[in-house]
């Protein structure tokens, strides 16, 4: 996926931040947006049959929020799963993939691999962009 690099300057110093090029949106089919819901535990959503989706999510945590993490898993027929999301008490987004399938090809590839966020909030946004192949996960 192409995208901009642009520097930002943050409280830790300057740094380097991805996001999709704005170009990315002309590819965009029509949307379908799905009702604001509140989960408790599991909702299952159906995949797009072109296998090529792109997910805009908005978590809004409250005080009352008991969960430690938020965020989704992707996962297949064969019971291969990655997880995404944000944990609430690091304050930092994640991806799972150490129940990815074939996993031993590289020693990084499998585990829990984190980025922090900018800035705390109540409002959790990410943004994910999914094929047969591949996710990518920009958040803020």
């Amino acid at each position: 996926m192409a995208r901009s690099l642009p520097l930002v300057s943050t409280d830790e110093g300057i740094r380097m931040q991805q996001k999709p090029v704005v170009e990315q949106n002309q590819l965009r089919g029509p949307a379908q947006n799905l009702p604001a819901t509140v989960v408790s535990g599991e909702k299952v959503i159906a995949p797009n049959s072109s296998g090529q989706t792109e997910l805009d999510l908005l978590f809004t945590l409250s005080e009352e929020t008991p969960a430690n993490s938020i965020g989704l898993s992707l996962a297949n027929a064969k019971g291969e799963k990655v997880f995404l999301g944000y944990d609430v008490k690091q304050k930092q987004y994640f991806v799972d993939r150490r129940q990815a399938g074939i996993v031993d090809f590289a020693a990084e590839f499998p585990g829990r691999h984190t980025a922090p966020a900018q800035e705390a909030s109540q409002q959790i946004r990410m943004r994910l962009y999914l094929d047969h192949n591949s996710v990518e996960l920009f958040a803020e």
